[in-house]
């Protein structure tokens, strides 16, 4: 069964919407009506369409005021806009470009070229989810691999600093205290500072609005729980941020109850599905 494109049309007069539901009748594309460009900003913030049919000349609001709105939601951000309308000059058609859609036809036009227009922006729009799916995923996975050897190379750190401390209690040895000091550094500024930088390269690629929309939404959290979070949002266990960071998964867990805290969530919900939001 071939999935349906959701195809919202927005005009405040019934025979042109007539005339688009006859012109895309028998097509893979399920309809939504908005009468004006209010009905369809709302319609924009409660679902996703694939491609947004808009009229200009309305009531209450017209397409123009409507454009930067939809533009503005949650869920169409990035969805074509194609302007329809009878108005022709090339003042409005470039309005329209300027305003976020990605193309404009005039009244009349024939049904050949609305049918090309719209099939043209899904499928262009359908190949850019997949390459950003595939790069995605393939960013994703260098994450993980950059977590892993972060994990890895901190518990070598770690073996390697227990053996020099080792070494250092040995009274029949005498290090000296340059190599004393080599020693407690290891803990402290070869820990994760480098490693960090490169594993936040890789994340920033993938969710490059997290960090904004996160400090935005709660100022109030430290460097340390931002970091937390960030791992969080990549579904990696407290144990093993708690190698990360070389402390105790005690520590990770006092960390965990501070950012609910911040962030305000009660006890049943879910810590890693309200960062996954972000």
């Amino acid at each position: 069964m071939v999935s349906q494109s959701q195809i919202l049309v927005v005009d405040d007069d019934s025979r042109n919407l007539q005339v688009i539901g006859s012109i895309l009748k028998n097509l893979p594309y399920k309809l939504y009506i908005a009468r004006n460009g209010k009905d369809a900003v709302q319609k924009a913030n409660e679902m996703e369409f694939d491609v947004i049919l808009l009229d200009i000349q309305m009531p209450e609001m017209n397409g123009f005021e409507a454009c930067p709105l939809i533009k503005k939601s949650e869920f169409n951000a990035y969805t074509p806009i194609i302007f329809l309308s009878v108005l022709s000059e090339v003042d409005d058609i470039l309005m329209g470009f300027k305003l976020g859609a990605v193309d404009y036809l005039t009244k009349p036009f024939t049904h050949a070229e609305l049918r090309a227009r719209l099939s043209t922006h899904i499928r262009l729009r359908k190949a850019e989810a997949e390459r950003t799916l595939l790069k995605t995923d393939k960013l994703k996975r260098k994450l993980i691999s950059e977590s892993i050897m972060l994990n890895e190379k901190q518990e070598l750190l770690n073996t390697v600093q227990n053996q020099l401390l080792s070494l250092l209690k040995d009274e029949n040895l005498n290090l000296g205290k340059d190599i004393t000091r080599s020693i407690k550094r290891i803990g402290s500024n070869i820990r994760y500072k480098h490693d960090w930088n490169e594993f936040d390269k890789w994340f920033t690629e993938i969710h490059s609005n997290f960090y904004p929309l996160l400090l935005n939404d709660f100022p109030q959290l430290s460097q340390k729980e931002i970091k937390v979070c960030a791992l969080l949002r990549l579904n990696i266990q407290s144990k093993d941020i708690a190698t990360i960071f070389n402390v105790q998964p005690t520590t990770i867990e006092v960390y965990r109850y501070r950012i609910r805290k911040k962030f305000g969530l009660n006890i049943e919900d879910n810590l890693h599905r309200f960062i996954s939001t972000y």
